[in-house]
Protein backbone atom coordinates (compact mmCIF):
# COMPACT_ATOMS: atom_id res chain seq x y z
CA UNK A 1 0.00 0.00 0.00
CA UNK A 2 1.40 3.38 -0.95
CA UNK A 3 1.90 5.83 1.87
CA UNK A 4 0.98 9.41 0.93
CA UNK A 5 3.70 12.03 1.31
CA UNK A 6 3.22 14.49 4.14
CA UNK A 7 2.10 17.98 3.19
CA UNK A 8 5.14 20.12 2.49
CA UNK A 9 7.34 17.01 2.69
CA UNK A 10 9.10 17.69 -0.58
CA UNK A 11 11.38 15.21 -2.31
CA UNK A 12 12.65 13.61 0.90
CA UNK A 13 9.15 12.48 1.86
CA UNK A 14 8.67 10.94 -1.58
CA UNK A 15 12.00 9.09 -1.37
CA UNK A 16 11.50 7.89 2.19
CA UNK A 17 11.04 4.28 3.22
CA UNK A 18 7.69 2.59 2.85
CA UNK A 19 5.28 2.98 0.02
CA UNK A 20 5.41 0.73 -2.98
CA UNK A 21 9.11 -0.03 -3.43
CA UNK A 22 10.84 -3.07 -1.95
CA UNK A 23 14.63 -3.39 -1.86
CA UNK A 24 17.06 -6.12 -0.98
CA UNK A 25 17.37 -9.71 -2.09
CA UNK A 26 15.45 -11.40 0.71
CA UNK A 27 12.70 -8.76 0.83
CA UNK A 28 12.06 -8.95 -2.91
CA UNK A 29 12.12 -12.76 -2.84
CA UNK A 30 9.62 -12.86 0.05
CA UNK A 31 7.35 -10.37 -1.73
CA UNK A 32 7.28 -12.57 -4.83
CA UNK A 33 6.71 -15.73 -2.79
CA UNK A 34 3.85 -14.20 -0.80
CA UNK A 35 1.93 -13.16 -3.91
CA UNK A 36 -0.18 -10.74 -1.86
CA UNK A 37 0.90 -7.54 -3.63
CA UNK A 38 1.13 -6.75 -7.31
CA UNK A 39 4.73 -6.47 -8.49
CA UNK A 40 5.18 -4.20 -11.51
CA UNK A 41 8.83 -4.98 -12.27
CA UNK A 42 12.05 -6.21 -10.74
CA UNK A 43 15.33 -4.38 -11.31
CA UNK A 44 18.55 -6.39 -11.00
CA UNK A 45 22.02 -4.87 -11.25
CA UNK A 46 23.65 -6.19 -14.43
CA UNK A 47 27.02 -6.57 -12.70
CA UNK A 48 25.77 -8.93 -9.95
CA UNK A 49 27.59 -12.21 -9.55
CA UNK A 50 25.32 -15.22 -9.94
CA UNK A 51 23.76 -16.44 -6.73
CA UNK A 52 20.99 -18.84 -5.80
CA UNK A 53 18.77 -16.13 -4.33
CA UNK A 54 19.06 -13.82 -7.35
CA UNK A 55 18.36 -16.77 -9.68
CA UNK A 56 15.34 -17.60 -7.51
CA UNK A 57 14.07 -13.99 -7.70
CA UNK A 58 14.35 -14.00 -11.50
CA UNK A 59 12.57 -17.36 -11.80
CA UNK A 60 9.77 -16.31 -9.43
CA UNK A 61 9.28 -13.03 -11.28
CA UNK A 62 9.26 -14.66 -14.69
CA UNK A 63 6.82 -17.30 -13.43
CA UNK A 64 4.47 -14.50 -12.37
CA UNK A 65 5.03 -12.67 -15.68
CA UNK A 66 6.74 -9.79 -13.89
CA UNK A 67 9.25 -8.01 -16.14
CA UNK A 68 12.86 -8.35 -14.96
CA UNK A 69 15.22 -5.62 -16.10
CA UNK A 70 18.98 -5.92 -15.89
CA UNK A 71 20.16 -2.35 -15.32
CA UNK A 72 23.41 -0.60 -14.60
CA UNK A 73 24.47 -0.31 -10.98
CA UNK A 74 24.25 3.47 -11.36
CA UNK A 75 20.60 3.29 -12.42
CA UNK A 76 19.73 0.80 -9.68
CA UNK A 77 21.43 2.86 -6.98
CA UNK A 78 19.70 6.00 -8.30
CA UNK A 79 16.33 4.26 -7.99
CA UNK A 80 17.05 2.81 -4.54
CA UNK A 81 15.76 4.55 -1.41
CA UNK A 82 18.24 2.82 0.88
CA UNK A 83 22.00 2.65 0.94
CA UNK A 84 22.15 -1.11 0.45
CA UNK A 85 19.64 -2.50 -2.04
CA UNK A 86 21.91 -5.53 -2.59
CA UNK A 87 21.55 -5.18 -6.34
CA UNK A 88 17.78 -5.85 -6.36
CA UNK A 89 14.81 -3.44 -6.32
Amino acid sequence: MAVPARAGGGASAKRGLGGDQVEGRQAVRELLLAGTRRVREVLVAADLDRSDIVDDIVQLAEGDRVPVQRVSRTRLDGTARTDAPQGVV
